[in-house]
């Protein structure tokens, strides 16, 4: 949820706040630091550039699956053991089956864009599930820009931190959400992985992440820590030049925050963090331009 508060407008988060200040009086934020804090994901991803090709295959339900280990991903062979082959196989099959039974309900339609959620009744929150099409990016181009963290802290203003890192011969990744005042800011640590498939001929990019809390990761004065994360994404094409997108999540903020305002941050921010993400992939060829012509300048001199 801190992902869908991020993309919401700051200015109207800001006026939706100041209207339940008053309300979580007796129950303020925790006080800020000059310490920062931290964030996955909902994108567990490591600050890869994803290329090159894949070591080997395997036949997994039918789907071909390429495992790519990078030697910058230095944390794949430990992530690997944290998501299921079955665990990929139920990503990439909702964009052919909408699993929605057993109470899921249409929570709302907006830019193609649909979003069901089902009640949690252990957290009383609710878990997102969210189909629509990126019509101006390519599914493959849509997992490398998902998985650059280093580039996302270009085009997500709202990431004060985002990094992998590893805490005690762990590998995991690191992400500081920006609230709007008067809310603490959330951390995440969470684990992630990507896999290329081959299914039946279909090009399937899946991509799950988790939270840790495990991981020696310690927490921050002023920041909560989000403990209860997933997230799994499937894109394929959309047989054009845009992508069909599966989105699965849920995550518990923590701390006071009105039904209301995450029920309106779900509602604004899945289709703004859409839109985000097709501006990124229309500007990550220049994004790297602009990046090696710096590498170039700084070996000249």
């Amino acid at each position: 949820m801190a992902e869908l508060l991020q993309r919401c407008s700051m200015r109207s988060a800001r006026r939706c706040c100041y209207t339940t200040r008053r309300q979580l009086r007796g129950a303020p934020a925790a006080p800020q630091t000059p310490q920062g804090r931290s964030h996955l994901i909902t994108n567990s991803l490591s600050p890869v550039l994803m290329g090159g090709g894949c070591p080997g295959t395997k036949r997994v339900n039918g789907a071909t699956r390429k495992r790519c280990v990078r030697r910058r991903h230095r944390s794949s062979a430990v992530m690997s053991l944290r998501f299921t082959d079955e665990d990929f196989h139920s990503a990439w099959k909702e964009l052919d089956e909408p699993q929605l039974d057993g109470g899921w309900e249409l929570f709302t339609e907006s830019m193609g864009v649909q979003i069901y959620r089902l009640h949690d009744k252990k957290t009383g929150l609710y878990e997102y599930k969210v189909f629509g099409v990126l019509a101006t990016c390519g599914a493959e181009l849509c997992a490398d820009v998902y998985m650059d963290l280093t580039y996302r802290k270009h085009w997500d203003s709202y990431a004060k931190e985002l990094y992998e890192k590893d805490f005690d011969g762990e590998a995991a990744i690191y992400w500081e959400v920006k609230y709007p005042f008067p809310l603490s800011n959330r951390d995440y640590v969470y684990v992630r992985e990507r896999r290329d498939l081959d299914v039946d001929g279909r090009k399937i990019w899946v991509i799950l992440a988790r939270s840790s809390p495990q991981t020696a990761c310690p927490e921050k004065s002023g920041v909560l820590r989000v403990k209860d994360y997933k997230q799994s994404v499937a894109l394929e094409s959309d047989g054009a030049s845009g992508t069909r997108v599966f989105m699965n999540y849920f995550d518990n903020p923590g701390g006071m925050i009105p039904t209301w305002l995450i029920n309106w941050a779900a509602k604004t921010g899945v289709p703004g963090f859409l839109t985000d993400m097709q501006k990124a992939c229309s500007n990550y060829s220049s994004y790297h331009q602009k990046k090696f012509l710096s590498l170039q300048v700084f070996h000249t001199f």
